[in-house]
């Protein structure tokens, strides 16, 4: 049984500007973003502490989660004088509907480190940020790329798993650390990139790119990964102007 399915987007116009393979996938993920890309309010956030509160929230924690509770944590906690005065107990209370009650006590030591040796303002530096309790690589990164627009390379659990289908890396486990990722990571999208671009690969791999039955026919970079074109039949571009407007076709065998 065979099904045709579009890939990619169905206008992806001047494919002749693209350097490489790595500038192609960021002007497709960047398009098929604007149209598919989950809506969080910490996307929107400008002010350091939020951002660096919410990045801090997020760390191996569901998106939806600190999305539905983390209103009502900046509303208590609006800067970092607010929760550092208000004690570790009431930031416990305020963790408990996520689930983080664990992680108040290092919530509440950042808070305090900020208002003692930064004024109560987050450093946007990145060694002061990796001094700051509970603030690794990740934070970091994510934190500088949201305030001050520093290209980063972010490596979580979903920017791993496209980045190594996408090289087709047969690797199981933790591998995050491993250089072979980090170069596939650093390939994805032609090197270090901005915060929007990691908002698409974050949303391709919780929506598209899935652990266990990804969809690759809906997939915008499918015949630019390695582990997408085995799945899908990519069907031949048969003229210049298909070429230039982008329209793909694929014959996908079923899987079932």
């Amino acid at each position: 049984m065979t099904q045709t399915a579009p890939i990619g987007p169905p206008e992806v116009g001047g494919l002749g500007v693209h350097r490489n393979a790595g500038d192609l996938r960021r002007h497709l993920l960047l398009q098929w973003f604007a149209k598919a890309g989950r809506a969080f309010p910490w996307r929107e956030y400008t002010v350091e502490w939020h951002v660096l509160l919410a990045e801090m929230l997020l760390l191996r924690t569901r998106a939806d989660i600190v999305a539905k509770h983390i209103g009502a944590v900046i509303q208590r906690f609006p800067t970092a004088e607010a929760m550092a005065s208000q004690g570790f107990e009431s930031a416990e209370e305020s963790l408990r509907p996520l689930g983080l009650r664990w992680r108040a006590h290092r919530l509440y030591q950042l808070a305090t480190v900020i208002v003692n040796d930064y004024g109560g303002r987050v450093p946007v530096e990145r060694r002061a940020l990796l001094d700051l309790p509970g603030v690794g690589p990740y934070v970091a990164s994510a934190t500088l790329s949201k305030l001050t627009g520093e290209k980063v390379l972010l490596t979580d659990t979903n920017t791993v798993r496209v980045a190594k289908r996408v090289a087709g890396l047969g690797l199981e486990g933790d591998i995050r650390r491993r250089k072979v990722v980090q170069k596939a990571i650093a390939s994805l999208m032609n090197g270090p990139v901005g915060a929007a671009e990691w908002h698409a690969i974050l949303d391709l791999g919780a929506t598209v790119c899935l652990p266990r039955k990804p969809l690759c026919t809906e997939c915008p970079i499918v015949s630019l990964c390695a582990f997408g074109t085995a799945q899908v039949e990519i069907a031949p571009i048969t003229s210049l102007s298909r070429q230039r407007s982008g329209r793909l076709g694929a014959r996908v065998e079923s899987m079932s």
